[in-house]
Parts: structure tokens; sequence; C-alpha cells
């Protein structure tokens, strides 16, 4: 695919626009930095968040705009389900595990379109465990050399019932030599950063923090994540709610109730069916309550 800068900012701004699970709020925050230092391309988050992509990797491996995409929710999704921050250092076995989760969702989410840019990643390296990455039907796993445990998790994986965790534990079960060999060979190559490189510190700043905290609460009420409510909040970073945040969310609630509640003093003596546009209680949409009428 040939891909320029602008190429690849346009896509962004799509997909910003598009808003494809809750990534607005994140990713709008981060500046761009195309670079060869990275293999393929990773979010750093912190006072000065950054998007870094290698475009030549985007060029070999993405065959239309819903690959780019693809691997853009890829790191999306890596940050917002707390992977980035959660291990400061990973195996092989927790990489593929992670990488799983993620492609499955995005899979369930968006569709071939997005999800064939993995089956085409690791065709050269299908079988056993790395089919857990790929969003090939039940049919297609079936012909490859993978064993009924690993198909098992494979389709509980893709109908989103097992969590990361749940990966985890049967992928070190089954062994990693396998992975090993791949990973040096060249064969297979994990996407992103998971090393918790460019975050490490879990004080980020509120903007971004507070956006983590609504993906995740849109991801978890559509059902994204996967196994719905995560056991023990395992997936997942606890942080107390910012107090700019929180006392902005009571200011408009209380404003709302004062709005949608009748007033007892008004003389009117029939009522009559309006349709009012309420704004979104959702601090990155400020302009919402002008766009409904309302004064403040």
């Amino acid at each position: 695919m040939n891909l320029t800068p602008y190429d690849f900012k346009t896509i962004l701004a799509e997909l910003i626009d598009e808003n494809r699970l809750a990534c607005r709020g994140v990713l709008r925050l981060c500046g761009v930095e195309f670079t060869d230092a990275i293999k393929t391309a990773q979010v750093t988050l912190g006072e000065r968040s950054v998007l870094r992509v290698n475009l030549d990797f985007l060029r070999t491996h993405c065959s239309t705009p819903e690959h780019v995409k693809a691997v853009l929710l890829h790191e999306f999704l890596h940050v917002v389900l707390g992977h980035t921050r959660r291990f400061q250092t990973v195996s092989n076995a927790l990489n593929l595990a992670a990488d799983a989760v993620v492609n499955a969702i995005i899979h369930r989410t968006c569709g071939d379109a997005y999800s064939s840019f993995f089956n085409r990643l690791y065709a050269p390296s299908r079988g056993g465990l790395v089919d857990l990455l790929c969003s090939a039907a039940d049919g297609d796993l079936k012909t490859s050399p993978t064993n009924q445990e690993t198909l098992h998790l494979w389709i509980k994986l893709y109908n989103g019932e097992v969590s990361l965790d749940d990966v985890y534990q049967v992928v070190c079960a089954e062994g990693t030599t396998g992975l090993h060999e791949a990973l040096k060979s060249g064969r297979l190559v994990f996407l992103g950063n998971h090393t918790g490189e460019g975050v490490r510190d879990l004080d980020l700043p509120p903007e971004i923090s507070g956006q983590l905290d609504f993906a995740q609460s849109l991801l978890r009420t559509a059902g994204s994540i996967p196994g719905g409510a995560l056991p023990g909040e395992s997936l997942l970073i606890a942080r107390s709610e910012d107090p700019a945040l929180k006392a902005w969310r009571e200011t408009v609630s209380r404003l709302l109730r004062r709005l949608a509640t009748p007033d007892l003093r008004n003389r009117a003596r029939h009522l009559e069916p309006q349709t009012s546009r309420l704004p979104v209680l959702h601090e990155g949409d400020r302009r919402a309550t002008l766009q409904a009428g309302w004064s403040t």
C-alpha cells in the first residue's frame, strides 16, 4: 500500500471521527511521530502523548485504509485495557495472550475488513498458538496444526467469553517453544510496544486519565471487553476520579435536573409535547450544550 505521512494522518482523522471503540478521546490527544526506531506502531502517554508509527511497516503489511485503522485500534486497546501500564516487562506468552484478546475485540466490533489485517500479517506463522491471533473461520482452524484445547479457547476468545488471564494460562500450559523460534526467525512479529515504555508513571495528566476511564466504561457497557465484567478488575488500573472532572459532572447533573423538572411556579394551564436535544454528558464535547440550545 502506498502510504504517505499525509495519507496516514487522513486515515487517523477518519478513525477519530468514526470513534470506533471509543478511540476519539485518547487518540485526539496524541501527537504523531514517524520513525524507524520502532518496528510497528505504539502509543506513549504522559505530559506529551505521542502516536509513534513506522510507515514502512504499514506500507508492507497493510493493503487497505481499514488495515491501517486496525493497527491503530490494536495499539489504542492495549492502552485502554491497561496492558501497557500493568506490565513493565512481558514474556512472549503474555505478548501473545494480550494481542489475541485485542485482535478478538477488533474482529467482533469492526468485522473482517479490519481483522483480515491480522490474518494477512500472521499467515507465514500460522498453526498452534499463533492461530489465536487470527480471526479465520472455525473450519480453517480445524485444518491447521492446532490442538483441540487451543481450538476450544479460540472459539471462546472470539465469542468474547474469556479474559486475558484465561488466555495467558492456556498459552503457558501449551508451552512457548514454537513462539520463540518464530520470533527468532522473523516469521512472527508482535505489534506495538508492550514493555510499558513511556507510560511507567501512573500519574497521568487528568485529561488523559479521564478519557481512559471514559473509554473503559463505554467498552464495558457495550460488552466489547472479553468476558463482560473483569474478575477482580484484573485488566484495569484502579485510579481515583479527577476532582475537577467529578465537580463538572455534579454541576452538569444539577443543571439537567433543574431544566428537566417542571417548575411548580409555572402557571401554564395545559401541557404540550415538545422535543428537546439534551447536551452530552461528556467533557470532551463541550460544544454539545450550545448545540442543544441550552443557556448556562
